[in-house]
């Protein structure tokens, strides 16, 4: 979710800094908000498919999913 604010975090601090009002709702002109969505979201979709694509076990390993044992969840795990 931190991605996806990120660009209207800076467009926030852009106004600041040239001495418009972030809140006021003129700002926040329909185009730079489109533009803001689409950034945000490239970052999210992009920051997903990296985890998955660098993260996890590989295709040889075998995944062992959580379970019970002496009254105590045991996590999944890959083995």
């Amino acid at each position: 979710m931190a991605l996806f604010l990120a660009p209207f975090v800076v467009y926030a601090f852009y106004l600041y800094f040239s001495h418009r009002d972030p809140l006021a709702r003129e700002a926040w002109e329909t185009r730079a908000t489109w533009w803001l969505t689409a950034v945000g979201l490239v970052l999210l979709i992009g920051s997903i498919l990296l985890v998955s694509a660098f993260r996890g076990a590989t295709p040889d390993r075998t995944y062992v999913p959580p379970r019970f044992e002496d009254g105590r969840v045991v996590p999944g795990h890959f083995e």
